[in-house]
C-alpha cells in the first residue's frame, strides 16, 4: 500500500492476508478435523480488513494532512 492507496485496496488486503493467516492456522491445528476451525477461518478475513483499514489510516501520511510542517 500506498499513502494514495484507496481503502477498498486497504480492506481487500487485509482481508486476503487474514484469510490466508486463517487457513494456515487452521491447517496447522488439523484442518477440518478442530472443532475451532468454523470459527477461525470466517472472522480472520474481516479482522484482517478492519486492520488493513486502520494501517492505511494510521500508518501512511498523506500529503497535506498531519502536522503542518
Amino acid at each position: 500500500m500506498k499513502a494514495r492507496s484507496t481503502w477498498r485496496l486497504a480492506v481487500g488486503l487485509g482481508a486476503l492476508y487474514g484469510l490466508l493467516t486463517a487457513l494456515t492456522v487452521a491447517l496447522a491445528m488439523g484442518g477440518l478435523k478442530s472443532p475451532d476451525t468454523v470459527y477461525i477461518v470466517p472472522f480472520a478475513p474481516i479482522m484482517g480488513a478492519v486492520t488493513g483499514l486502520l494501517v492505511l489510516k494510521f500508518a501512511f501520511r498523506r500529503p497535506g494532512h498531519g502536522t503542518g510542517v
